[in-house]
């Protein structure tokens, strides 16, 4: 935060003293309810208990509903986002992950032996009729405010805070994804508020620039209709630890 920078409100709106919870966004529906959401339940940056949970004001933030938890796959659900489609549904995106097996051999040390075995047990219970089921990045459609989802929609890329809607009234996602075989920056949207998607075109290798990956990805549109893509730099040099940004000037599909 720079000097000038100024808090004009600060409070708690969650708080668990027995997890960790990442990845928050917010989103404001039309009828002027703020719903917050992250990944809860979870014991560690990489874990299997990661969940999806909501919790909503109708008093512009001064107070806040019980946790919700509104998507619990069998893997770790990570990086939410939220928002209101064009015909009022509520879009959220997410993906799941099974590094949590990837790195045990190297978490293991960490844990606690009765933590040891329940991760161990998740592990070994995967199937890979669970892979094909619930591994990737979703979506997942809401038509009555949040009180209950559809399906899991796949979705080419995964990026936290969601989609934007856009003018046209295109939903259009920035995102990390594999691409012909080729770790990428890229973008997609959806013409029918969310039930399917298209990939439109890629922004740049997320190894194109020496020592950095590119992650964590988001786009806005901007006054004049172009879009403006933000992308992290995933470095361990401080002096690389910087943002990135694109242009497109027809609604993505040229970078």
């Amino acid at each position: 935060m720079t000097a000038s920078a100024k808090i004009i409100h600060e409070s708690v709106i969650y708080h668990d003293p027995h997890h960790f919870c990442g990845w928050p966004s917010l989103c404001r529906r039309r009828n002027g309810e703020l719903i917050a959401l992250f990944s809860g339940d979870r014991h560690y940056h990489v874990c299997p208990f990661g969940k999806t949970v909501i919790i909503r004001s109708n008093d512009e933030g001064a107070s806040w509903s019980q946790p919700e938890i509104i998507n619990h796959t069998p893997f770790d659900d990570r990086d939410p986002g939220l928002i209101e489609t064009p015909e009022g549904a509520l879009l959220l995106f997410f993906f799941s992950s099974i590094a949590f097996a990837e790195r045990f051999a190297n978490i293991k040390p960490w844990l606690e032996a009765s933590e040891r075995q329940r991760w161990q047990a998740i592990i070994n219970r995967i199937t890979p009729a669970q892979k094909a089921r619930y591994l990737g990045s979703f979506v997942r459609r809401s038509e009555d405010g949040g009180r209950s989802w559809g399906a899991l929609i796949p979705i080419p890329l995964s990026a936290p805070h969601g989609g934007t809607v856009c003018d046209d009234g295109v939903i259009r996602y920035l995102g990390k994804g594999v691409v012909s075989g080729e770790a990428v920056i890229a973008c997609c949207e959806s013409s029918d508020d969310g039930r399917s998607w298209q990939l439109t075109g890629t922004v740049a290798n997320r190894h194109a620039i020496e020592g950095i990956n590119l992650d964590e990805p988001h786009l806005l549109q901007l006054n004049d209709g172009s879009l403006l893509g933000m992308m992290r730099s995933n470095s361990r040099e401080e002096q690389r630890m910087v943002l990135y940004q694109s242009h497109s000037s027809d609604n993505g599909h040229h970078w």
